[in-house]
Formats: structure tokens, sequence, C-alpha cells
């Protein structure tokens, strides 16, 4: 059953609204005069961290982490450095039995501060060998030269 002229669809929606082509010559676009009038559509870059939030971040998890493990991951660091091998952190784990830290970024801050002070350079990125990690990319590093 086809709905009579001008009522909606037989499931009560509203029916379409239909164009006039009739005086298409004379369509004209109208400039916003403000850019409060254009919607800006938002950036992935608006909430990015600033270098501040960054460091911010960084300086916590250094500063919250146990200065035992700090220390015994670290001699693991500059060990591997002086290999000359590329690693990436969960090698640590693997080669010199080192724990895993109370938080897994305390890794990123770890070979962050060895990389400040001269001890690794970061070589690239590989599938984490960590059986938890499902294969993400991680960071791989090598002894500074």
């Amino acid at each position: 059953m086809t709905p009579a002229r001008g009522s909606g669809p037989p499931d009560g929606r509203p029916a379409p609204q239909t164009i006039s082509h009739q005086h298409s010559d004379r369509l004209q676009f109208k400039r916003p005069s403000r850019q409060s009038d254009v919607d800006i559509q938002p950036s992935l870059f608006d909430d990015a961290p600033t270098d501040d939030d960054v460091l911010a971040g960084r300086d916590h998890a250094e500063c919250n982490a146990d200065e035992w493990w700090i220390s015994t991951a670290m001699q693991a660091v500059r060990a591997m450095a002086a290999g000359g091998q590329v690693f990436q952190a969960y090698d640590l784990v693997e080669v010199y039995g080192i724990p895993e830290p109370d938080h897994p970024n305390r890794w990123g801050a770890l070979l962050g501060r060895a990389a400040r002070a001269g001890l690794i350079v970061s070589v690239g990125a590989a599938p984490s060998r960590r059986p938890t990690a499902c294969k993400s990319l991680t960071r791989t590093w090598r002894g500074a030269t």
C-alpha cells in the first residue's frame, strides 16, 4: 500500500523533504564572517601533552621508583650496553634476572635515564618478546659508542 501524498512513511517517520532545483542558478555561498562561525574539527593533537607534562610524568616515574630496583636495573643496562648487542627491556629480565618493577612505565623511565646519561642509544623498534605484551612494538637499544 502506498501512503497518501504528504503523509509520512507507514512506520511513523516524517516524510522526506524534497529539494527544488528551480532556482539552483541563484545559489550563493556565503563565507563566514568570523572564525567562530566555522565549525572546527578537533585535531588529534589538541590534547597532546606538552613538554612540561612529559617531563613531569617522566620525573614522577623516576622519583617514585624503588632505589634498589633502579640501581640493579641500571647495572644490567650498563652490562648490556657494554656488550654492544641490540636489546629491549625484557632482555634485562631474561639475561640478568632483573625483577619486574612495580609499574611497567618504570622501564621507559629507566631506559630514558640511561639514554640521557649517554649509556645507550635507541636503534629502532621490534615486536616485544615479553609474553604478556602480545608482540606489541617496543623500543630497541644499543650501547652508545
